[in-house]
């Protein structure tokens, strides 16, 4: 799948990669491209980016704070996201595609995360920052592996049916009063503390 932003008010900076640190920063590293196969670009903060098929590495080590004005994942690959770095802003995530997204930092984004295809995984807290989160869409996954993942964000779920799973002794537990709105099925894989 390939993130086609023609048409868009803004211009996506595209995940491109370098094969070998594969680094996202602020207005360092031209690990970016406006359109793919272009010329390499750099990320600045408050622009959209998308992450597609058309990228030479699908591992992304974040090593500072970012800031996108959204953040689009469209793959049939798995992306990776990963490091020291973290997401924040007001930017939403949208994950499409048949790909996963694993994401071991934990970020600070408040515009949400909506899955509209493929599946999450979390390893951290605070993996989907604090906006509320959405399922939504056909044959969506949503599961947290390997560590305990504390959720602060309200979950709607409007995917005629959603997967929950729990693997490699993680589970996850909601760190705060939130709501759960379920407007489909829901199906449960592990544990699942309530």
């Amino acid at each position: 799948t390939t993130v086609n932003p023609a048409g868009s008010a803004a211009s996506y900076a595209i995940w491109a990669g370098d094969g070998v640190s594969n680094v996202w920063d602020v207005a360092t590293t031209p690990n970016w491209v406006n359109s793919p196969g272009g010329t390499p670009v750099v990320f600045t903060n408050d622009s959209p980016v998308a992450f597609d098929d058309s990228a030479t590495n699908f591992t992304v080590n974040l090593t500072t704070t970012v800031s996108p004005a959204s953040m689009t994942v469209s793959a049939g690959n798995n992306y990776f996201l990963q490091g020291s770095g973290n997401i924040s802003g007001s930017g939403e995530l949208l994950k499409l595609g048949s790909g996963f997204l694993k994401i071991e930092t934990p970020n600070n984004y408040s515009g949400g995360t909506m899955l509209a295809g493929g599946a999450l995984y979390m390893n951290t807290n605070n993996a989907l920052g604090s906006g509320e989160i959405t399922l939504a869409d056909g044959n969506t996954g949503f599961a947290a592996v390997d560590n305990p993942v504390i959720l602060n964000n309200d979950l709607n779920i409007t995917a005629s049916t959603a997967y929950f799973g729990i693997s490699g002794g993680g589970t996850i537990i909601s760190g705060r009063s939130t709501n759960l709105t379920i407007t489909g099925d829901i199906n449960l894989a592990g544990a699942m503390p309530v």
